[in-house]
């Protein structure tokens, strides 16, 4: 049985042999005339498909779950969600990776991490810091939507620092403020070995400035302070 050219993507080669009788000027003109509306029919249902699956696009894969904190250490964090999966039959065999992401605004977000496994610890974290995690998942085929993003604080590290301003007059050229170090562990906690940097900017051109600390507060006077100047 002899193969389709129009199915089987070959040259058309009009057969001139099938009937013997017919005028071999007829037959392959009437023969390419076939070929030539099949070959028509099948572009134009294949556009159709085409458009189809366009208009029907949308996320290749479920959304993850939002992410759980399974511990959670000054400077790491450990996360956990559930995986996604391929939306519709057959799934695909490429890799899922997920990407860990701070939501910033409207579709804008800044990366933490990614990993293929629906789980990651994160490192070189400031302590005592806010975040919203949010979980996407991607692969070659395709994507999916943003997971709910989950808030949460990283653990304080030994010591817990508080500011407070205590002057907001933008006429008396003075800066007063309290910083509160509070030990969050269970041992003392050396305080030589803690710093507090405050950094202003000077205008008018006037670099003059004084430190001094409120003697009345309880071990003022083992506090050290410093003036360093920066170029703008």
């Amino acid at each position: 049985m002899s193969q389709d050219p129009a199915r089987s993507g070959g040259n058309i080669r009009p057969d001139i042999h099938t009937h013997r009788h017919c005028s071999t000027s007829t037959l392959p003109s009437m023969r390419a005339r076939r070929v030539t509306a099949t070959a028509a029919v099948a572009a134009l249902l294949s556009l159709l498909a085409v458009t189809a699956a366009r208009a029907d696009d949308g996320p290749a894969l479920t959304t993850p779950g939002a992410p759980v904190v399974v511990a959670n250490e000054p400077h790491q964090l450990t996360l956990t969600w559930a995986p996604s999966a391929w939306v519709g039959e057959p799934g695909g065999t490429e890799p899922i990776t997920y990407q860990v992401l701070v939501p910033l605004g409207p579709n804008t977000y800044r990366g933490l991490g990614s990993t293929q496994t629906p789980s990651i610890t994160l490192t070189d974290l400031p302590p005592g810091t806010e975040y919203r995690i949010a979980i996407q998942a991607y692969t070659i085929g395709g994507y999916s939507d943003t997971s709910a993003a989950t808030a949460l604080r990283t653990a304080y590290g030994r010591a817990k620092v508080s500011y407070l301003n205590l002057d907001w007059s933008p006429t008396d050229n003075q800066v007063q403020f309290v910083a509160q170090v509070v030990n969050t562990g269970t041992q003392p906690l050396d305080l030589s070995t803690v710093r507090v940097d405050y950094h202003l900017r000077f205008e008018g051109g006037n670099t003059s400035l004084v430190t001094q600390c409120d003697w009345a507060a309880m071990g003022c006077g083992r506090i050290e302070r410093q003036l360093y100047y920066y170029l703008p």
